[in-house]
């Protein structure tokens, strides 16, 4: 399976896996990583984990983005849209 849904299924298996155990009280397990670990510092703090690493993979994408963009602005080349030998796709319309 190949696509959204082999993307969608991978992501759902790693929540059932490790992010929904995680939140259930009382599941005696080893938690793989220390910001699933509600032991120290309360479920609260777990969530906060989850929220700040959003916003920081949020921020990372969007300089991912800009930096893309820029690149593209940087070329000479790239700035007028491609068109065939025969015209412009509209030159029909």
């Amino acid at each position: 399976m190949h696509g959204p849904a082999a993307a969608l299924t991978n992501r759902s298996l790693f929540l059932l896996h490790y992010v929904v155990p995680a939140l259930l009280p009382g599941v005696p397990i080893r938690y793989p990583y220390f910001f699933l670990d509600p032991t120290e510092h309360g479920y609260a703090w777990v969530a906060g984990q989850f929220a700040l690493l959003g916003v920081i993979f949020a921020v990372l994408g969007a300089v991912v983005v800009g930096l893309d963009r820029m690149a593209a602005l940087a070329r000479p080349g790239d700035r007028e849209p491609k068109t065939s030998s025969a015209g412009s796709p509209y030159s029909s319309i």
